[in-house]
């Protein structure tokens, strides 16, 4: 089973969802060490692209 489909870059082969308390909480994880290491040392190195969404619920 292939999940990428070259014709469509809307299709992606992996979703994180995460829920955060507060949007202060979502901020201080954006600004967390530990985020900024994962993202310059695994997502940009390894990942062609990516997409991120937030989303505020009431």
């Amino acid at each position: 089973m292939q999940l990428r489909d070259a014709a469509n870059p809307r299709v992606a082969d992996v979703a994180l969802v995460t829920t955060f308390g507060t949007t202060e909480d979502f901020a201080a994880y954006l600004d967390h060490p530990l985020h900024r290491a994962m993202v310059a040392d695994l997502l940009e190195p390894l990942c062609e692209s990516w997409l991120s969404i937030q989303n505020e619920t009431a």
